[in-house]
């Protein structure tokens, strides 16, 4: 499996079967996992072509800002999913802050980690992708570190049947 890094930023992972592209100026969103051979993704994309940098700001007031910024593909709805609200005095934007948000990238030779420290929730997340053949491995992880009672509510990955 091979890292690497496209002229637009993009982080491609890539083994013989799978290709997965990553956009971490925003989101961190998984743009597409494409079968090589086929040559097809499993991800849908839209018919615009959205803003591929950083978002002015990683608190969408609404939906139709939001999707200036989506193509489409796997986003990581955090730590709320649908309509911008306020919870506790804290404004989270449409589809939550992770979704927009610069991730840090560090490439190894066969994964790419994606790291985010939350400014409206106290999450520090890490996120973790790979490819192993034809499989994609996705971890995440919220360290401890920055005690504090959390809920929120969390968007699951799409289900894909064998």
């Amino acid at each position: 499996m091979t890292t690497r890094t496209t002229a637009d930023d993009m982080v491609v992972l890539e083994s013989q079967v799978l290709r997965v592209t990553v956009n971490p100026l925003v989101g961190g969103v998984i743009t597409a996992v494409e079968h090589i051979g086929l040559g097809a993704s499993i991800l849908g994309t839209t018919p615009w072509e959205p803003e591929t940098g950083p978002a002015p700001s990683c608190a969408a007031p609404d939906e139709r800002t939001w999707l200036t910024h989506y193509g489409g593909g796997w986003p990581l709805l955090f730590p709320n999913g649908g309509d911008a609200c306020e919870f506790d005095g804290v404004f989270h934007g449409f589809h939550g802050e992770a979704s927009l948000a610069p991730w840090e990238a560090d490439l190894g030779s066969d994964v790419v980690r994606l790291a985010y420290r939350f400014q409206g929730v106290p999450v520090d997340m890490q996120r973790e992708l790979a490819v192993d053949d034809d499989l994609l491995v996705l971890v995440a992880a919220m360290p401890a570190g920055r005690p504090q009672h959390l809920l929120v509510p969390a968007a699951r990955p799409p289900y894909v049947p064998d």
